[in-house]
């Protein structure tokens, strides 16, 4: 066929299109830190005493267990149920509600590993479904799901059922950003995809920013998830009302839906000639034709059959755990430890931003091969540096400059392996190659606990520097990959198999759909 997507919608999608769906799904980012930081900032610390059973004669303040002496013997008493009251940092807290204290304060760790495995198995879950079914139909019933799972947060006082709502909250978040961040890639021409991933990934910044304030100004853990909720039903609104469908999507499962968009966009902007009306009814037939002969709904079975894209895909998920690994290596290495939980994340957050402008910088003049050869060798230098410098005052200087960097370039990495992940696989398979690719960086998070005990028990700076020389080494395995920078996105998994690098780049107005 003589057009394309490319070629189809170059004059039918204006840039003010463009810009007012990038920044209502970006939106949905706003308010993502909120259930992400709920564990340090609605979790918090309160003074607490028995209630039940209660005894006056009993030492009783802060103790799990009260006790008395007489005799010149320890007498304690098993408490029931406590009672709280403000602490140092929060007035209010979760854990008065869930009794997240003494016997029960494994539950604070249970809250963060339930988001954690929401957040993991969201990218499998939410992968079939992008692709299958629409990338806006799951961002409005993601966040609509979310504002109910934030409500019920609200009201129940089972710790099970509060449980449940951070699993969903971990599983939904996560979705919500794969499918903001798949469809704006696709919407979007190849020139400006770097735009496009730095702005989602600032509002990610941005939202630990806010998230911070609200709890620095209320201190109130509900008024907390209610600013939350609010936060998410604006967006939610305002995408079912003006949010789009991916064309692109479009394009490749509901082609009555896609000539019907671009006619109404044709209305405003330019006239369709005969030729481009042929073609689309041509291209039409041949999308039904493929479907009967084809599986009814994509999956990761798929990926495995095809040599090309199931090396592409071993590639990216050794270099997706490396990138979260080293992510979070360069903080062991300094043995950093938050003091202050509003000023350390308000710090986290404010820092975000301007590294996703470096980035944006870094993206335009390099290549995605090099900017991902940089930032890991960088981030692999600055890791083992901050594990081997002397912890004291006289080298400090030099243990946060190294961590600044390793937390800049692996911020880089992060960003920019979602990018080149979504421009390596094709829009049939896009979602679910990325959700994989993430998804298997997000489970080698799971290692963390494992790289601490080699620290605790070997050598501290052990785990650091393994990291750090994770990275250095997968630097060089970037360079195995194919460039997609200023490339037309593909569209079937049989493109990824016929074309080659130089077809795309000198041919993009070509497709064997």
């Amino acid at each position: 066929m003589d057009d394309d997507y490319d070629t189809l919608v170059k004059d039918a999608i204006s840039k003010r299109f463009i810009v007012i769906n990038v920044i209502l799904y970006s939106s949905t980012m706003l308010f993502g830190g909120g259930p992400f930081m709920f564990n340090d900032l609605c979790l918090g610390e309160l003074s607490f005493e028995c209630e039940e059973p209660q005894d006056v004669f009993y030492h009783n303040n802060n103790t799990c267990k009260p006790y008395k002496i007489l005799n010149g013997s320890v007498h304690f008493l098993e408490c029931k149920k406590y009672s709280f009251s403000t602490g140092k940092t929060f007035k209010t807290s979760a854990v008065s509600r869930f009794q997240i204290v003494c016997e029960g304060s494994y539950r604070k760790e249970l809250d963060l590993f339930a988001f954690l495995v929401g957040g993991f198995s969201s990218f499998f879950i939410t992968s079939f479904f992008l692709d299958n079914f629409g990338r806006k139909r799951v961002v409005v019933v993601s966040l609509a799901l979310l504002v109910m799972a934030e409500i019920v947060q609200l009201t129940i006082e089972l710790y099970p059922i509060f449980f449940m709502t951070r699993l969903a909250e971990g599983l939904l978040t996560a979705g919500i950003y794969h499918a903001s961040f798949t469809l704006c890639n696709e919407l979007v021409p190849p020139e400006v995809r770097n735009i496009v991933g730095v702005t989602i990934y600032g509002f990610f910044g941005l939202s630990i920013l806010v998230a911070t304030m609200v709890s620095w100004f209320t201190r109130e853990w509900v008024t907390y998830v209610l600013v939350e909720t609010v936060g998410n039903i604006i967006p939610l609104v305002l995408i079912l009302i003006f949010g789009s469908e991916s064309p692109r999507w479009l394009y490749l499962h509901k082609m009555d839906k896609f000539n019907k968009f671009i006619s109404n966009t044709n209305t405003s902007t330019i006239k369709r000639d005969e030729k481009q009306s042929a073609n689309l009814n041509i291209h039409e037939k041949d999308i039904a034709e493929q479907h009967k002969s084809q599986k009814k709904y994509s999956n990761f079975l798929d990926i495995f059959q095809h040599r090309l894209v199931l090396f592409h895909t071993t590639i990216l998920i050794i270099i997706s755990i490396s990138c979260s690994l080293l992510y979070y290596g360069v903080l062991f290495g300094a043995s950093l430890f938050q003091t202050n939980v509003h000023l350390y994340l308000a710090f986290i957050g404010s820092v975000e931003t301007p590294m996703s402008l470096i980035y944006l910088v870094f993206s335009t003049l390099l290549s995605r091969k090099l900017v991902h050869f940089i930032s890991f060798f960088i981030g692999g230098i600055s890791c083992v540096a901050a594990a081997l410098l002397p912890k004291n005052d006289a080298w400090s200087i030099l243990v946060y400059f190294a961590v600044i960097c390793g937390k800049m370039t692996s911020s880089f990495a992060m960003i920019n392996t979602y990018l080149w992940s979504s421009e390596l696989f094709p829009t049939s398979h896009r979602a679910i190659g990325v959700g994989l690719v993430i998804g298997m960086g997000r489970l080698s998070i799971c290692t963390i606990p494992g790289f601490r005990l080699l620290s605790a028990y070997l050598w501290s700076p052990l785990a650091a520097l393994l990291i750090g020389c994770l990275g250095i080494a997968v630097s060089f395995l970037c360079c195995v990959l194919r460039e997609t920078k200023n490339t037309p996105l593909l569209e079937t998994l049989h493109e990824c198999g016929t074309k080659s690098s130089n077809e795309i780049v000198k041919n993009p107005s070509t497709s064997d759909v």
